[in-house]
């Protein structure tokens, strides 16, 4: 039987709590600059779009989590076999 809400938390090794904090960290700078950005334009319909922009960031987030959550947790010999984390500076 699946566990479609989730009632329970399965462990994460490493690798899956490094991704999850880079993700959020990556989002985070999006999110701030989108409203620093947004800050600096008149009030109007066109901060209607940042706010949905936001929004949809949020919903990003949601699936790329929920993305790395659903794999199965590596044995930690696994992950130590030579998977590695792309650097936050010298991706996209």
């Amino acid at each position: 039987m699946t566990d479609t809400f989730r009632k329970e938390y399965k462990p994460l090794d490493e690798e899956q709590k490094a991704v999850m904090k880079d993700i959020k960290e990556r989002a985070s700078d999006l999110h701030d600059f989108i409203d620093n950005y947004a800050a600096q334009l008149p009030a109007g319909d066109i901060q209607r779009s940042f706010a949905v922009a936001k929004t949809k960031l949020q919903e990003a987030v949601m699936w790329a989590i929920h993305g790395v959550t659903g794999v199965e947790a590596k044995a930690p010999e696994e992950a130590a076999a030579g998977d590695t984390i792309p650097d936050r500076n010298t991706v996209g």
